[in-house]
């Protein structure tokens, strides 16, 4: 993209993320309208019952999984014009992405092949405990739901990001003495870092928490350790271990898991009016399957905002212990500079964006924030 088209990188960085959002949402509202008119308009009774004269079966964990791959691949296909201009193209139209067509789709297909995995798995638990406990499912499934996030949250760095991505093993020197330091200041066993190979497809930078137990890290992006200070570096390792120390992700995974429980809960008590009111025999016949993920769809629409605002909080702690762990302000203010401008991130998006979408506060606060720290009288670089 031409860069004289814009008067400033703030500009070119607001537009960047109107259009991103803005796919976002429609991509949202498409999804909506695909499982309301795959339902009215009789798609699902009559892919449910080709199913079952096919298997000769109607045994719904056979008809379910089958139902669901056959759903999901139409909506695939018809919203792929969307992914793929908001993944790739525009990718590249603003200079942000390194990677090839090809890397892109082998992308597109494992990640695909994910998704349905554990979203048929998730689909299966439903129907066994809906089948085998008709009144107590919610209560079953709730326990099962944060049993099996925090299987997830262990093994997405295990298992997961190595599917995407090539680990490095943080190397010696001084800035790793530094770390170590930083965490021994900070009252933390040092978690291990590691690079990732972010580099192959993209020039954005990255940095997160991630992993339980022994599985827990820290993760740079190798573009972090390309283009930042070892002070800067620092800064953001310094973050991320506050989120360790303050146990902000189990926090936030108990917090989800009450929204869970009430939401099940919910779903428990509209349950027979609603059966009536889509016209379908059971939850367990394939044909509601459009109404399950759109009914999941709204929940989490409801409920991520929440999480976020409580993220958002949980970031700005981090940035604050951050900051007064390497003592600099100023190492901190100049990796939020570099990070937004990489990354083209929005510095003053608008409010609703940042309640719908924003897990971090905009770039511009976290710079605010830390620029009055190191204004206030007793501060000092340690």
């Amino acid at each position: 993209m031409d860069k004289s088209c814009f008067k400033s990188p703030e500009e070119k960085a607001g537009y960047y993320s109107r259009i991103r959002y803005c796919i976002s949402i429609g991509e949202a509202v498409f999804f909506l309208m695909f499982c309301v008119l795959w339902h009215t308009m009789g798609v699902s009774a009559r892919l449910s019952g080709a199913i079952e004269t096919m298997a000769s079966t109607s045994n719904p964990f056979v008809a379910g999984p089958v139902f669901l791959a056959c759903f999901s691949l139409v909506y695939y296909i018809l919203s792929f014009p969307a992914v793929f201009y908001r993944n790739f193209l525009l990718e590249h139209q603003f200079g942000l992405s390194n990677q090839s067509v090809r890397s892109f789709f082998f992308d597109q297909v494992k990640a695909g092949l994910l998704a349905f995995s554990l979203s048929a798995a998730g689909l299966l638990l439903f129907y066994f405990l809906y089948t085998a406990y008709p009144l107590e499912w919610w209560i079953y499934l709730t326990v099962c739901w944060i049993a099996l996030n925090t299987v997830m949250a262990y093994l997405v760095p295990l298992v997961v990001v190595p599917m995407f991505f090539k680990y490095t093993r943080f190397p010696e020197g001084p800035l790793r003495q530094r770390i170590s330091g930083l965490a021994q200041a900070m009252g933390i066993r040092l978690l291990e870092i590691y690079h990732i190979d972010f580099s192959r497809r993209t020039v954005k930078a990255n940095a997160g928490l991630m992993g339980l137990g022994n599985s827990k890290r820290v993760v740079l992006s190798d573009t972090v350790q390309k283009s930042f200070t070892d002070e800067e570096i620092a800064a953001i390792v310094a973050h991320e271990f506050a989120h360790s120390r303050n146990r902000h992700m189990p926090k936030l995974m108990l917090a989800s898991s009450v929204f869970a429980a009430l939401l099940f809960y919910a779903a428990f008590r509209v349950s027979p009016a609603a059966l009536s009111w889509v016209r379908v025999r059971s939850w367990t016949d394939p044909a509601a399957i459009p109404v399950i993920l759109c009914s999941v769809f709204l929940a989490e629409a409801i409920v991520q905002p929440l999480i976020n605002a409580l993220s958002r909080r949980f970031e700005s702690e981090a940035d604050t212990a951050a900051i007064q762990a390497t003592g600099s302000a100023d190492s901190f203010i100049t990796a939020m500079e570099k990070l937004a401008a990489r990354n083209l991130s929005d510095p003053k998006p608008p409010a609703l964006l940042v309640w719908l979408f924003y897990s971090h506060p905009p770039v511009s606060e976290r710079i605010a924030r830390a620029r009055a720290w190191q204004g206030m009288p007793g501060r000092h670089v340690l």
